[in-house]
């Protein structure tokens, strides 16, 4: 498989949807994302950075394919760039919300505190920017227990 093909499986939710129909990966751009030479493409991160990605991910009753696709991605940014970048702390944060999603709050709590280490060193000297951050992820959790709500007495109907 090549540099591309691996890519576009990786991330086939991004390059399926119909808004980034004009996104290519051409394989010098793949190189050197893959060797570090280059980051990430911002519009990927984006994507799954987004929360009504982070919703459709936790959804698709596949929210194992979601954290995979993340799992992945993660240990790209990882092995080519670095495990203190905000790139990382965003895929560690969008983790952490589908896990809490998924109402995994063990795993939820891991994600979020990868991230949060992350967001203290990168905006040291910047604390509004952690508190802001820290009162988004606080405000995720009246929203998920909606959400687990909802998916409860969908189930349950269905059964009915």
């Amino acid at each position: 498989m090549s540099q591309p093909d691996f890519l576009y499986e990786l991330f086939e939710d991004f390059m399926d949807d119909p808004a980034n129909q004009d996104f290519s990966m051409d394989n010098g751009l793949v190189c050197r994302w893959l060797t570090g030479q280059a980051k990430i493409s911002p519009k990927i991160s984006a994507y799954y950075s987004k929360p009504s990605n982070q919703k459709k991910l936790a959804e698709q009753q596949e929210p194992e394919r979601g954290i995979s696709e993340l799992q992945k991605l993660s240990g790209i940014i990882k092995e080519y760039h670095s495990d203190d970048c905000l790139d990382y702390a965003k895929v560690q944060e969008t983790l952490g919300t589908i896990y809490l999603m998924t109402a995994n709050l063990p795993q939820a709590k891991t994600h979020f505190k990868k991230a949060f280490k992350i967001y203290e060193k990168i905006w040291a000297d910047e604390p509004e920017m952690i508190e802001a951050k820290y009162q988004e992820i606080q405000e995720l959790y009246p929203q998920v227990g909606s959400f687990l709500g909802q998916q409860i007495s969908s189930s349950l109907t269905k059964q009915a």
